[in-house]
């Protein structure tokens, strides 16, 4: 029997991860990575969870618990739509796990961002938050992550 070549491209998570593996081998280089690369996406979905609804959330979907009353079908949604897509289709089980963790950071931001949380009175969306250190300050960590020796 001929061996059959996978031709999935993009979604080839195989390939991905031995370009990817190529280029984060640095144990500092990993640290910073695996820490700051959720805190980015966890960031970014919070941010986009301020555009406004496109269309309003099925009632449905808030029936069915009442932590979903904080969904809505906004930028987030989209964004998250993607990798909780596209994930699954490049690995199944790690995928998959992929998937989750971003519908609930989906949910988590949209709790955070609707019900304004706070923190020993502090509001985690004001001031030196999410908004104003949290992304910029992993941004630049990963920026110094790039710059480091490759081994």
């Amino acid at each position: 029997m001929a061996k059959t070549e996978d031709n999935r491209g993009f979604f080839d998570l195989k390939k991905q991860f031995t370009f990817y593996g190529s280029y984060h081998n640095h144990p500092v280089n990993v640290a910073i990575h695996l820490v700051c690369i959720w805190q980015i996406l966890w960031s970014f979905i919070a941010l986009l969870q301020y555009t406004p609804a496109i269309v309003s959330t099925p009632s449905f979907v808030t029936s069915l618990s009442p932590i979903l009353t904080h969904v809505s079908i906004n930028g987030a949604f989209f964004f998250s739509l993607i990798y909780i897509v596209c994930y699954p289709i490049m690995d199944p089980a790690a995928g998959s796990l992929g998937a989750l963790l971003v519908v609930a950071l989906y949910v988590a931001t949209g709790i955070l961002v609707q019900t304004t949380a706070t923190i020993a009175g502090f509001s985690l969306l004001k001031g030196c938050s999410t908004r104003v250190c949290g992304l910029p300050s992993s941004w630049a960590t990963e920026y110094l992550r790039a710059e480091l020796p490759h081994s």
